[in-house]
C-alpha cells in the first residue's frame, strides 16, 4: 500500500512540473462572449484569455460567472489579480475534438454567456 502511495506522490509531483511549466496558449473572448481558440496553432490543454476589457468589478464576480460555465469537457480558472482566465480543455470527447470542434462549442455557448453577463 505504501508504494502505491508513493506511486501516486511521484506521478502527481510529475504531472503538476508538467502543468507548471507549460505557458498557457493565448485565446480570446469577444464582445458577444465567445471564445476563440487560435486556428493557426496545434491544439493545447490549456489557453488563457484577458478579462480585462470586461466589467467583472471583483474577483468573486468573475469567478462565479464562470463556475457557470464550468463543464465536463471544460474548465475555467479565473486569475483575477492578472485579469485573465486560463481554459484548461478536457481530452474526454471520442473522436478528439480538433481546434474547429471546439470552437464551434465556444460560439455554441456564447449565447448563453452573453445573456448571463448583459444581467450582471
Amino acid at each position: 500500500m505504501s508504494s502505491l502511495f508513493t506511486a501516486f506522490l511521484l506521478s502527481a509531483g510529475i504531472m503538476s512540473n508538467a502543468a507548471a511549466v507549460s505557458e498557457p496558449v493565448p485565446a480570446t473572448i469577444n464582445d458577444q462572449m465567445q471564445i476563440v481558440l487560435p486556428a493557426d496553432q496545434p491544439l493545447a490543454a490549456v489557453y488563457a484569455f484577458s478579462i480585462a476589457d470586461l466589467k467583472f468589478t471583483e474577483a468573486a464576480q468573475a469567478e462565479q460567472f464562470f463556475s457557470m460555465f464550468t463543464e465536463n469537457v471544460v474548465v475555467y480558472v479565473v486569475d483575477f489579480e492578472s485579469r485573465t482566465v486560463q481554459v484548461y480543455l478536457q481530452d474526454i470527447m471520442t473522436p478528439a475534438w480538433d481546434i474547429t470542434a471546439w470552437n464551434d462549442y465556444f460560439a455554441a455557448r456564447s449565447m448563453k454567456m452573453k445573456v448571463v453577463y448583459d444581467a450582471l
